[in-house]
């Protein structure tokens, strides 16, 4: 049925649409990896081997259900392509953004999602090696070299960010920035949010993974890996800045300043502070005025109310770093303990897709997206894949390529 619906909303907007069902197989695992796998081997059977395509010049977007592009998102795609000195081999990752829905989420929720949307957009495109996150693209021929998705896998935009990595030997293009915001839907409640968080941090399995590929890296790159791979799932995560004053040698080096130095301590960290809410404040208003509110789609976000956003603002300096110890530390330190005893984590979905204003948003998403589709096409062919969410835990899957 939303095969079929698609199809008559796109009103021979695309080349073609395919629709594929994934049955889950032995050792395959429920889950977006898994049905990214199925989809883009039977894309590259239909255009590469019955077509004679050039898999290099076909453009695969990989997406949630929930997920909302730009009309320039494809333009902007192609010309970041064409920016790449070799874009055939390079990850293109947009910032996501998780506004849409944010007037609907607990309040620690929204504080979390806040801080994250701006850590994605303003910080870490100008980090030398970034993570995909959700949304992100290759060239149909890169996702052949890498093997496409590994069906036993969760975490799979970290994995397939790895796997671009070791393939290009830690290559400075290996992930790229893509100058469009994908908005998707927060998860809105403490405890769905906490489950949610779990299958994030389930990415710490990458670590073993790589230190299995020991053998098959020149120790150089495989170093650096691990090192990347090691920040980003453990060492942010499992250890705050704060803990350091858990130690009462720490808390006892206090009393033995003099009182004009912990005068100076306190006001920079004073001034520290008053520095990251303008700083928050002045991305929040970027965000809101200049970049979102520019969009086809800009009516789909949830504007915060006046009380709720100045609640937000007086407690933020205390909420954010609360919601990074639940949803990252705490999170991080239940799977390390589920992996001692445990190898695979049982994929529960986020209950996106019950979320009535979501659905109205998805549905404005869908015709926002195909006004900016008849136009001349580039002559690089881009597929979105289209993964549900919603259905990951049955046992067919249906994938959606256009």
């Amino acid at each position: 049925a939303k095969f079929r619906a698609l199809d008559r909303l796109a009103h021979g907007a695309f080349r073609g649409v395919l629709q594929t069902v994934h049955t889950l197989q032995t050792g395959e695992v429920a889950g977006k990896s898994s049905n990214e796998n199925y989809a883009v081997r039977q894309v590259f059977t239909q255009l590469v081997e019955h077509e004679q395509i050039d898999p290099y010049q076909v453009m695969v977007t990989v997406a949630d259900a929930d997920s909302s592009f730009d009309t320039v998102f494809l333009e902007q795609l192609e010309a970041e392509f064409c920016r790449t000195p070799d874009g055939r081999h390079t990850l293109y990752d947009s910032p996501i953004n998780t506004y849409r829905n944010l007037k609907s989420c607990h309040l620690l929720v929204q504080a979390f999602e806040i801080d994250r949307s701006h850590y994605c957009t303003f910080v870490e495109p100008y980090q030398q090696v970034k993570p995909c996150q959700s949304n992100y693209s290759l060239t149909l021929g890169f996702a052949h070299e890498i093997n496409f998705w590994d069906a036993d896998n969760t975490s799979e935009d970290m994995h397939t960010t790895l796997k671009a990595l070791a393939h290009t030997n830690f290559a400075a293009n290996a992930v790229v920035p893509v100058w469009s915001l994908i908005l998707n839907d927060s998860v809105t409640t403490l405890t769905d949010r906490w489950i949610q968080a779990k299958r994030h941090m389930w990415g710490i399995e990458e670590v073993a993974w790589i230190l299995s590929l020991y053998p098959n890296l020149r120790f150089r790159v495989w170093a650096r890996m691990l090192g990347f791979c090691g920040m980003q799932m453990l060492t942010k995560s499992t250890i705050p800045w704060w803990f350091i004053w858990l130690f009462p040698q720490a808390r006892a080096l206090l009393y033995l300043l003099q009182p004009s130095t912990l005068r100076l301590i306190f006001a920079i960290l004073a001034a520290t502070q008053m520095f990251a809410n303008a700083q928050h404040l002045a991305r929040e208003l970027l965000l809101r005025h200049l970049v979102l509110a520019r969009r086809a789609d800009a009516r789909t976000v949830q504007p915060l109310t006046y009380a709720r956003a100045a609640l937000l603002a007086v407690t933020f300096p205390l909420l954010v770093p609360l919601a990074r110890f639940v949803f990252s530390t705490l999170a991080t330190w239940r799977m390390l303990w589920h992996a001692v005893f445990h190898t695979q984590l049982k994929y529960v979905t986020a209950p996106k897709q019950f979320d009535a204003e979501a659905t109205n948003c998805r549905d404005a998403m869908q015709h926002k997206l195909l006004q900016c589709l008849p136009r001349p096409m580039s002559p690089i062919a881009n597929g979105i894949v289209d993964q549900n969410e919603g259905r990951a835990r049955q046992h067919q899957h249906e994938t959606i390529s256009a």
